[in-house]
Order: structure tokens, then sequence, then C-alpha cells
């Protein structure tokens, strides 16, 4: 038998970064290895004299894979000879550490949440041929300012910049899948059925997975269906209001919510099928659409209506003929029987004009709302005083709604959090000051908003456009870190998208 140490000197360099494809939840890293891996051959040969070996390594939640990068950045470093140790060493209390000479050619992993740049600095100058690694955790915590300047000011030191992160659920349920492939079994499972399982960590996930395939070997199929993976019986499976409950602010719709689907079940248990039918009211940018979506996604999950929603306008309703209206809405609310049918902008479809065929639309719904009651839900949505309007347009509308949900606009803070949350989600992370920028910006819209102030909205055109200040920055200045958004980003967005106060002009008594 080949001895394991002979496997590993025939490795390539391209093989040993390879090895990062078997793991999930890496982010940027595969690409800085990448590079990293090609910097320690023009390193070794001595053609490059700039940067050095050291690496940072932004950790946040857990990710059971993160010592197998540490397995593999230790590796590519022995396959160069820049260490001649097999194993690497992690220093947890560098304060404790009395001595600051280091055995030489090897790596250490600074893995210390307390860190104190003077005696990063004097660990790091003391052993110039060892190889450091800096763990940096997420900090959201009044010492968080305090800390990443303590990091920024160690980057001349660490050269590199990585991150990992927890798993994120489409990483899990493209790992579910692998699984199931390796082992020879094929996956009959809806990515909607993973979602009961893609919340858990891996280890639990491994534990389901293994279930599944003793299950359909003990049953001789091959396939791994929801009920080899007891998907039905998980608490998990039911995620909408799970997402709902996630959502920045709107507490007292959510309240609503969960009071409706109470109402539903309990009406059913007793044999009946209550009317669904609402009426979404709220500000631009408020979460009307994203809400009703989850209401058909909890509808189908508490077996109230079918898997079915269809979002339509007032051109999916309205024809341009006498005639066509009523066929062309009754064709869109056949497609939504069953499930939901969102109509946004509803008032749209209420007009003053003889040569508008809104009202047909409307009076087709109004029919079909009563005839379907038990077997469709109608969710209209739009601006208050619009709707208000809307629902005085006809004199059976109001009759026909049960349940009439408030939006509220949000607050500086509330758009705050939703705004950290695309950064989160886009792999982003902000530096020092932002935060005030940000806030300053927002606090200023609320304060001058005008009749179409986004709230939502705002927040992503904001994000959206700080995405592409960070991008030039990165490019022009060819920089490697390109996950960080600064201050310098923001800044130059909010003076082009601030709200200036209306003037009034005129005298005073």
């Amino acid at each position: 038998m080949e001895n394991i140490l002979d496997n590993e000197e025939k490795q390539t360099t391209e093989d040993i970064v390879k090895e990062l494809d078997n793991y999930i939840g890496f982010n940027n890293a595969k690409e800085v290895i990448t590079d990293y891996a090609e910097y320690l051959k023009l390193y070794k040969e001595e053609k490059v004299h700039i940067g050095n070996r050291n690496i940072i390594i932004y950790k946040g939640g857990i990710n059971r894979d993160y010592s197998k990068l540490l397995d593999i950045i230790n590796h590519l470093l022995f396959k160069e000879g820049i260490t001649t140790f097999k194993e690497y060493e992690v220093l947890k209390d560098i304060m404790r550490l009395r001595n600051p000479t280091l055995d030489q050619q090897k790596l250490y992993v600074i893995d210390d949440p307390n860190i104190k740049n003077s005696k990063i600095e004097e660990i790091i100058d003391s052993n110039t041929n060892a190889v450091f690694i800096l763990v940096v955790y997420e900090k959201e915590d009044i010492n968080a300012k305090r800390y990443y300047s303590i990091v920024d000011s160690l980057k001349s030191k660490l050269f590199w910049e990585l991150s990992v992160s927890e798993p994120t659920e489409d990483e899990k349920n493209k790992y579910i899948k692998k699984v199931i492939k390796q082992h020879h079994f094929c996956n009959r499972t809806t990515d909607k059925e993973l979602k009961a399982i893609t919340g858990y960590d891996l280890e639990t996930i491994d534990k389901c997975l293994m279930s599944a395939f003793i299950k359909a070997t003990k049953e001789g199929t091959t396939e791994i269906t929801a009920k080899e993976l007891n998907i039905m019986k998980n608490p998990n499976y039911r995620t909408g209001l799970k997402k709902l409950n996630k959502l920045v602010g709107l507490e007292d719709v959510k309240q609503q919510i969960q009071q409706i689907i109470d109402y539903v079940q309990v009406h059913k248990q007793r044999g009946h099928s209550p009317t669904l039918h609402m009426i979404f009211k709220g500000n631009p940018g408020t979460g009307k659409t994203e809400v009703a979506r989850l209401v058909g996604e909890i509808f189908a999950e508490y077996g109230i209506l079918e898997d079915k929603f269809v979002e339509v306008g007032r051109n999916d309703l309205v024809a341009g003929y006498v005639g066509q209206t009523a066929l062309k809405t009754q064709k869109v609310i056949e497609q939504a029987l069953g499930g939901v049918l969102f109509i946004d902008e509803a008032y749209s479809l209420s007009s003053n004009s003889e040569k508008d065929y809104g009202a047909e639309a409307i009076s087709t719904l109004i029919k079909n709302m009563e005839d379907y009651k038990d077997n469709l839900c109608v969710i209209m949505a739009g601006y208050p005083q619009e709707m208000e309007a809307f629902l005085k347009s006809n004199a059976g509308l109001k009759s026909r709604i049960q349940f009439f949900v408030d939006f509220p606009d949000y607050s500086t803070e509330e758009l705050y959090r939703i705004f950290t949350k695309l950064v989160k989600e886009g792999d982003f992370k902000l530096n020092k000051n932002c935060k005030a920028v940000v806030m300053d910006f927002l606090y200023n819209e609320i304060k001058n908003k005008l009749n179409d102030f986004g709230n939502g909205r705002l927040v992503r055109n904001l994000y959206e456009h700080i995405l592409f200040e960070q991008a030039t920055r990165v490019r022009r200045n060819k920089l490697k870190d390109i996950n960080t958004i600064v201050a310098e980003d923001v800044i130059s967005v909010v003076n082009k998208m601030k709200t200036h106060p209306i003037k009034k002009i005129g005298f005073s008594a």
C-alpha cells in the first residue's frame, strides 16, 4: 500500500488548491488561495519583493470545514518549502506569550478574540521566517470600531485577505444533492422540500442523509424522496412564517398574519372555509409584495391553499375593447384558482374615464371572489389614499374583503437594518465610519420625505449605487480586497442621492 505522505508528495499545487471544491462556506477563498499559491512559487524563486506570506481570515458563523482550509494553506506552504513542519500551531492567548521568538519555517494561526496590534507586530517582526494567519471574527458590539481599527493597522503585516462564513442554504442544498449522488442514490426531492433541512448545520444534515440512506436501503429503493428524509414531519418544513418573522420591522403585520392563519385553521377544523381575500395598504417599499408572496407560501405549507402564486398588474387584467377585459380577467383568475392572486397597484383599475375598462375588470373580480371564496385568495395592494378611493369605486368590493393589513413606513433604525442585511447577503463588509454616514442619510430622507418616499426601495437603490462606487474604487486602485465597503464609497453616493428640504418662499405675518 502507498503511504499517505507519498501521496501528498505526488500532489501538485493545483491538486491542493482544487481540494477547496470539496468544502463550502469559503466565499472568495478559492480565488485568493489560487493567487496565493502562485505567489508562493514566485516568492520561492525570489521573483517578487512586495507583499508577504501572512494572511487575514475573516471568520463569520460556524463552519466545520474551517480547519480544512487551514490544512490546505499549510499543505501549500509545506509543498513549496516555505515551512518545514507538517502541522500548524494555534496561538490562543498571545498576551501570555512571554517569549515572542517561535519556531521558524512554521505556520502559526493567531486565534485570539482579544487582539492587540503591538503584540501581534512584535510576534511577526520577531519571526520573519515563520508564516502567520490572523483570525478576525465578525463583531457588531460597542467595541467593534476599535477592534476593526486594530485589524486595519495590521494589514501591512498581513497581506492576504479571505473570508470564511457559515455555509448558505443554497450551498447546503448543493451539498445534499452531491452527497446523495456520491452514495449512488437518485435525488427525488424538490428545492422547496430540502429547505426543511438546509437550516441545520452540516453534521445534522449528514445524520438526516444517513438515516435516509438506511431507510431507502431497507425499502429496496435507490431514490431519496421527502419520505426518506422525514421532511413532512420536520418542524422546519414550514418555513414561510419563519421568513416572515425574519423581515425587518412590520411587527403589527406579522402579528396580524399569524392571527389570520389561526383564524383560518380554527374555521377549517369546524368544517368551514372562511373568505381569505385581503387588502394591503402601504407606501412604496414597505414590503407589501414580499409579504404577499410569503402569505402564499404559508397558506401552501399549512394546507390552506395550493402552492400557487400569480402576480399581476392592470395590464394583465384590462384589455382595449369592450368585452375583452372580462375574458382577460377571467383567464387570470382561472390560472390562480387554488392559490393566491396578487394584484399590485390595484387602485389603477378604477377610472372615471368612459373609455377605460378597468370597471369591467373589477366587476369580474368581485363575482369570482364570491364564487371561489373557499378556493382563492385575492390580495390587492396599493398606496393608502388610493386604495381607500379604490374601495369606494364599487359598492360590492369592500364587502368581499375579509382582512385589511396596513404597512407602516420604516424607521431610520429599521432602514439601516435592511441596509446591513443587504450588505451581509452580498458577502460584503462595512468599514469604519460607514454606519454614521448611512444613518445620517436615512434620517435626512425620512425628515424631508416626499409623497414618493421609497422606504425599502430607497435602501436597495442606495446599496446598489454604493456597489458601483465600490467597484470603481477597487478597479481604479487595483485592490485585492473586493468585499469591503468604505466610507468614501458611501459618501460619494449619499451626496448624489440626498434630498434637500424644500424652501418655502413667502412672507410671514
